[in-house]
């Protein structure tokens, strides 16, 4: 076995087994250890119920900002890709109408996670999609539907919008708190995601279902909490915004700080900003990473 491939196996392993989660084994410990460093400071009942479950549903009703999205990408020509999925063009008009939501109604809670790590927090990606029911989704992964941790540093994390009246049908996110995981991961008997792990195999621990009107949104730490997209049934969609926001130490108070090297990723829903601040390779970087946090 190669180098690479037994320090992969290893990460992922480790991960699954010390800390009970999809995530990998150092990029836990970093969590670990900054959390017990940001342990004592003082937290508001957001942040602390954003911190203690990973996920948190907040008191926002964005649901005038829902309707004007969706009037800005209302003439677009929309069929599934492959994957059945559809990535909406983001224009100009779109971008602005973002930014002053991020601006004008999400900044306070952004404030709170701001000064939980003293470190200012950045957009990092956008994603306009549509979910299409697929047959071939019950067995296959095609947009993130089987449950899984992402692979960050919890310094990452995202806000979930629904664009329309999300429904069980309409296939809403599937999330499980941190604790919720750790104890599904102790049931399961794999190490990395797979289509095994699903909600009828789980006993008696429940996932929140981002469901209810347009508008309602919900924070995630998705590298500690398992979550999953859901699958539209037949004849429905699942039309939703995913905003990636990423604390780092930068001294800019501008929440699109990157966005002008940076514009492509951001907005066309690649992850290489995510990456560049909340995804080190390496140990060393890792370790630079923690520092430039704990000693903050």
């Amino acid at each position: 076995m190669k180098l690479y491939k037994l320090i992969n196996f290893i990460e992922k392993y480790f991960g699954y087994v010390f800390f009970k989660n999809y995530n990998i084994f150092s990029y836990n410990l970093f969590d670990f250890f900054l959390k017990k460093k940001l342990s004592k400071k003082a937290k508001k009942n957001f942040l602390n119920s954003f911190l203690e479950k990973g996920y948190t549903k907040i008191d926002l009703n964005a649901s005038e900002f829902a309707k004007k999205l969706n009037i800005s990408i209302g003439n677009q020509e929309i069929q599934p890709n492959e994957k059945m999925s559809y990535y909406y063009d983001i224009s100009e008009e779109t971008k602005s109408l973002i930014r002053d939501f991020i601006k004008n109604n999400v900044n306070n809670y952004l404030g709170e996670v701001k000064d939980y790590f003293n470190n200012n927090v950045f957009v990092t990606n956008v994603i306009l999609k549509r979910n299409f029911y697929s047959e071939e989704a019950e067995k296959t992964e095609l947009y993130n539907n089987f449950y899984h941790n992402d692979a960050y540093v919890f310094t990452h994390f995202k806000l979930f919008v629904n664009l329309m009246d999300m429904s069980e049908d309409t296939g809403p996110t599937h999330v499980y708190s941190i604790a919720e995981t750790k104890e599904i991961i102790k049931k399961s008997n794999s190490y990395k995601r797979n289509n095994l792990l699903d909600d009828s195999s789980i006993n008696g621990i429940k996932p929140y279902k981002h469901m209810g009107k347009k508008g309602e949104c919900f924070f995630c730490f998705t590298s500690q909490c398992l979550h999953k997209a859901g699958i539209p049934h037949k004849e429905n969609i699942r039309d939703y915004l995913v905003i990636t926001f990423c604390s780092y130490p930068n001294k800019s108070n501008d929440l699109f700080h990157y966005e002008n090297e940076y514009s492509d990723q951001i907005w066309n829903g690649n992850s290489q900003l995510s990456t560049k601040l909340a995804k080190p390779y390496g140990y060393k970087k890792l370790l630079t990473l923690y520092k430039s946090f704990a000693n903050h």
